[in-house]
């Protein structure tokens, strides 16, 4: 047998809809934030990434089926071989009261239930990055299409709960927003998995 580590499938289907943003700007009971859209990209999904434009064979390709640990309601995440294979977005609304600070803003997503949906999710490492290019949301969307993310700009490391429970603090992102002098455009945040 080989010294090789052998790679592993990691997934983590979130579900969206039973956790939402949760605000924690104080400084006015108006501030609000609120999830406005999700979606997910499959590196299976369409067009590969160096693939030539007028492939004769893209036609014929039927579309990838969503997979079944990949609910409906979900969003998902997941990484094998060594590749992040599966990208989801979170779109953010946040709204802050004219005069109103910013005292934090933490995103929590529940791991979906499913059956397959979270292999190897205690040992999962999802970060939230700002989202660079407004998207449109989608299930298990063309890969071209995907948002991307800068790390650069500020970034979250999801913090999973022994309930399946992430928590992502993106208190510095919405800060980011939220800077009158500097603003960085509020087009969600991107949550990919370390492969």
């Amino acid at each position: 047998m080989s010294g090789r580590a052998r790679p592993r499938a990691v997934l983590v289907g979130l579900l969206l809809l039973v956790a939402s943003p949760v605000p924690l700007a104080r400084a006015a009971s108006e501030s609000r934030s609120a999830p406005t859209q999700d979606g997910w990209w499959n590196r299976f999904q369409g067009r590969a990434d160096r693939e030539p434009e007028g492939n004769p064979v893209r036609p014929l390709a039927p579309a990838v089926p969503t997979s079944p640990t990949v609910p409906a309601d979900a969003i998902a995440t997941s990484a094998g071989a060594g590749q992040v294979d599966k990208i989801a977005a979170v779109g953010i609304d946040l709204t802050l009261a004219d005069g109103a600070g910013l005292g934090g803003l933490t995103l929590r997503l529940k791991e979906s239930p499913a059956g397959g949906a979270n292999v190897g999710a205690e040992a999962a490492r999802v970060t939230a990055c700002p989202a660079t290019v407004p998207w449109g949301p989608g299930p298990n969307a063309a890969w071209r299409e995907r948002p991307s993310g800068d790390c650069g700009l500020g970034s979250a490391k999801g913090a999973r709960a022994a309930d399946g429970t992430w928590t992502f603090d993106l208190t510095a992102i919405a800060r980011r927003w939220a800077d009158p002098a500097a603003p960085l455009a509020p087009d969600g945040v991107v949550l990919a998995i370390d492969p």
